[in-house]
């Protein structure tokens, strides 16, 4: 009230000024308190709106969406996206036989374009941002396996080409990951080193007598990398000057490869991960003997794996919270309808509303408890 009274003062001042500079003759000064302040012209502000008793309601639309349009769009594309798990996806067999996605329903996320999330329009796919993309993770947080599919796909893969990649490496790569034609893994872990990047063991030994650099090593828990056609592989530099190789360098020499398993010879799967859950996913090791990689291969430059790992494993961590709270709130929903149906759990829930008091006032008299009870 104090706020809102000071900005009245504020808007007759303002009427005083503006109609003694312009000498405007009014009867009813009110009559013009808004029109004077808000001007057609400027976009209205919601804040000045909430002042002015006047809320410009097409305003409060999600953050990053520039156009309601934009979230219309967004919502039906999750609704595709729940249409294919709830029609084609069998999520507790696929676990118990530890089957990979079925090839029908890749087709179908390929055809709504779920594997084309982070790609820039100009490639052929949608671009989504941060917040539209959440909402679809959320959609497809009730299979981990899945999501975490697509997760590397779009939010490691494709975010790493689309800030790195030469203009060469994303249009040939590009658009053949958005179509779902060709799949990725992302090569930072090992069992040494666990959080601790400097620790890392695999190695870029130097030029291979002109033919690019070789790369010796061993990668562990790569999420699809029995699947995958193009890694993105973090290894050490060692320094052109020394024999010597460096295992553990805090100054920052890390490099990250762009390796096509397509072209290059010496890659061996050596173990598959035996999970308890996400048993679909190809989590395995993979061993780098002797792999001769070309210099294009290496993203950036040649000591800035340090500033591409942090970039893109901190940018992508908002997948996670929205994935971890519509599983929240899937659970608890699953919970509720099971204690309504099997312990008579309405009665006693209105029972204990009824008696529990907060603030005062009984629990069922807030509008929030009564609408929760009712759905």
């Amino acid at each position: 009230l104090l706020m809102r009274n000071n900005f009245s003062l504020f808007i007759n001042n303002l009427n005083e000024y503006c109609l003694k500079s312009t000498k405007l003759e009014a009867s009813n000064k009110t009559d013009i308190d808004v029109a004077l302040f808000l001007d057609a012209s400027e976009t209205s502000s919601v804040a000045r709106g909430l002042f002015c008793d006047r809320v410009d309601k097409p305003m409060l639309i999600y953050i990053e969406f520039e156009e309601t349009e934009d979230l219309t769009y967004v919502e039906k594309f999750a609704g595709r996206v729940r249409s294919i798990l709830k029609k084609q996806c069998n999520f507790v067999e696929w676990d118990k036989n530890r089957s990979e996605t079925p090839e029908e329903v890749k087709f179908s996320f390929k055809k709504i374009g779920l594997y084309s999330m982070s790609v820039p329009q100009q490639y052929g796919s949608l671009n989504l941002n941060n917040k539209a993309k959440s909402r679809i993770y959320a959609e497809l947080g009730c299979d981990l396996t899945l999501f975490a599919s697509a997760f590397v796909k779009n939010e490691l893969i494709c975010e790493t080409l689309k800030m790195f990649g030469s203009e060469e490496e994303k249009r040939t790569y590009l658009p053949m990951l958005a179509a779902g034609d060709i799949s990725g893994a992302f090569c930072l872990h090992e069992h040494a080193f666990g959080q601790d990047i400097a620790s890392m063991r695999i190695e870029i030994v130097g030029n291979c007598h002109g033919a690019g650099f070789k790369l010796n090593g061993q990668k562990s828990w790569v999420t699809n990398g029995a699947l995958a056609d193009l890694l993105v592989v973090f290894a050490k530099v060692q320094s052109k000057n020394s024999d010597q190789r460096v295992f553990s360098d805090p100054s920052g020499h890390l490099s990250v490869l762009l390796v096509d398993w397509r072209k290059i010879e010496g890659l061996n799967v050596t173990k598959r991960q035996n999970t308890i859950g996400l048993r679909g996913l190809e989590i395995v090791d993979l061993v780098f003997d002797d792999v001769i990689i070309p210099e294009t291969a290496i993203l950036g430059n040649e000591i800035a794996g340090f500033d591409i790992a942090n970039s893109i494993v901190g940018n992508s961590r908002y997948s996670f919270s929205a994935v971890a709270s519509a599983f929240l709130k899937r659970l608890i929903n699953a919970f509720l309808c099971q204690f309504v149906t099997e312990m008579n759990g309405l009665d006693v829930a209105s029972q204990h509303c009824n008696k529990r008091k907060s603030y005062g006032r009984p629990l069922s008299e807030s509008n929030f408890i009564r609408e929760r009870l009712v759905n």
